[in-house]
């Protein structure tokens, strides 16, 4: 798959809330990051499968794509994210960088 499909897929499975997909699209020593801060969200499946299984108990959750910018192996997403605080819909830009066809980094920026 391309880094573009890879991405695709991953989105596909965070709306359906399918933690089973969703991990099996990333790396088993992916990391997660705050861009502005540079911190460490989370890194490994354990910890990324803690973290999206209870985002995923929500039934509201879905990530809508709003604009999408292929670059080599990275993509870069602007979304609107429902259902991850329960007063208002979340902008947030994620970049993304595949590596042997698996999300090995994730770059977060959240208004």
């Amino acid at each position: 798959m391309s880094p573009e499909e890879i991405i695709q897929a991953q989105v596909v499975a965070y709306n359906n809330r399918d933690i089973e997909a969703f991990t099996a699209l990333h790396s088993p020593t992916a990391q997660l990051f705050n861009l502005p801060t540079g911190e460490l969200i989370c890194e490994g499946e354990a910890a990324i499968r803690e973290r999206y299984s209870k985002r995923f108990e929500n039934p509201k959750l879905r990530a809508e794509i709003i604009n999408r910018i292929v670059h080599g192996k990275r993509v870069i997403d602007h979304e609107n994210i429902t259902g991850m605080t329960p007063e208002r819909v979340v902008q947030a830009v994620a970049i993304y960088e595949i590596e042997n066809e698996l999300i090995q980094r994730v770059w977060f920026i959240f208004d």
